[in-house]
């Protein structure tokens, strides 16, 4: 069965709910349309022309027309008759540039987090409970997504609308409500589908990696070819909460690069286990990889995505020194921004000394679907740098000069 579009959705949640969502405040101030649509003598959205206006309400007059929710979709969707029906490319363009700009596939990302509905923290739920490899499937939304309606209701629309007492969208709104967050999840479970296929091709590359070690020579290109493949593929499996015969491989995996790493001359951390003679590869050919050079190449990687280094210094001995130099305004006035101002991000982080661009103690990584570090433990050690740099769920965090100021 075919499911709303965000346009659709909208044009639908306008009908059933006298105006909505651009006649709610909260709305407003997330979409940046900050009036109600098709206000006699008022304001016009988006620079639209008189003529546009009037080919919107007729869109929208013809859309709700339609007798069944099926002719709605379909009515929405269609891309002929553009010339006689000229309000549907309008709306489009109009819906969804305001999703967005107004980062409501994000809101409503968050939200499914902040209620334990994320796509992600079900489908590690259910890979918890089975020890089969990589056998979860994207969660189906039908269960889940009628959860999340009245929390979304809150952070997209406001008090206004809910039920008084009770903290509820009323009936007029949770239909489209709906079909605005199975859009989202929709979306969301794409990506865990693409993560999903992103797995089974990284435990490919791991495998053909080792193979190399087999048949071919020794060299610092093929260690840290290994060491990087079998690292992302580690990293993304953690995330992902994959268990059973997966770990054990990706397990078995690192205990022989750790192995590899002890001929190198890396030295074992204190009372660990004894490490045993690496299986593929004989000493003698590890020994052989050239300078002195490549050694600490490989073995600074091999630390950088398996070591766990601890360090008992300070945090302000481990980290830079945070220094903030003004220079005197000439005219003796407190200095303001007027330089600053004229500067680029990069430019202005130099100034104020961030390390890497961002304050001390700020996240260095994102999530691509909204996760962050305050939930639980598992979404925490999602953050970690050595193992975000390897998942590319994970995105550098980057501020904009407003928010460096």
């Amino acid at each position: 069965m075919p499911s709303h579009s965000i346009p659709s959705a909208l044009a639908q949640m306008f009908h059933d709910h006298a105006g909505a969502p651009w006649n709610l405040p909260t709305f407003q101030n997330i979409s940046g349309v900050h009036h109600a649509l098709f206000i006699k003598d008022g304001p016009r959205p988006h620079g639209w022309t008189e003529q546009e206006q009037a080919a919107v309400e007729s869109y929208l007059a013809q859309y709700k027309a339609k007798p069944t929710e099926d002719e709605k979709i379909k009515f929405s969707a269609a891309r002929s008759n553009a010339a006689q029906i000229p309000g549907r490319a309008i709306w489009r363009k109009f819906t969804l540039d305001v999703w967005r700009l107004g980062s409501i596939h994000s809101r409503i990302a968050s939200v499914l987090t902040d209620e334990g509905l994320h796509p992600l923290f079900l489908s590690r739920t259910q890979q918890a409970a089975s020890s089969d490899r990589l056998t979860f499937t994207c969660p189906d939304g039908r269960m889940y997504v009628p959860l999340a309606v009245d929390p979304v209701a809150l952070v997209l629309l406001g008090n206004d609308p809910l039920e008084d007492g009770y903290n509820r969208a009323p009936r007029t709104l949770r239909f489209t409500l709906a079909a605005l967050i199975q859009r989202t999840w929709i979306n969301l479970n794409a990506q865990l589908g693409r993560t999903k296929t992103r797995l089974v091709k990284m435990e490919t590359e791991a495998d053909g990696a080792f193979e190399s070690l087999d048949t071919g020579s020794v060299t610092k290109k093929t260690l840290k070819s290994v060491i990087v493949k079998v690292g992302r593929w580690k990293a993304l499996a953690e995330a992902m909460g994959v268990q059973g015969d997966t770990m054990s491989k990706i397990e078995t995996m690192e205990q022989e690069l750790q192995s590899m790493m002890v001929p190198l001359g890396r030295i074992a951390e204190p009372n660990a286990a004894p490490i045993p003679a690496p299986i593929r590869v004989s000493a003698g050919a590890l020994k052989s990889i050239s300078t002195q050079e490549n050694v600490d190449d490989v073995i600074n990687l091999y630390n950088e995505l398996f070591a766990t280094p601890v360090n008992d210094d300070p945090l302000q001995d481990q980290l830079k020194t945070i220094a903030v130099s003004l220079t005197p305004s000439p005219d003796g006035k407190d200095p303001g921004v007027e330089v600053e101002c004229t500067m680029s991000p990069t430019e202005l982080a130099a100034l104020l000394a961030f390390p890497d661009g961002n304050p001390l103690l700020f996240n260095t990584y994102r999530h691509r679907g909204g996760l962050n570090t305050w939930i639980n433990k598992e979404t925490e050690a999602l953050f970690i740098p050595a193992a975000a740099k390897m998942n590319p769920d994970m995105v550098p965090l980057r501020l904009h000069w407003h928010q460096l100021a």
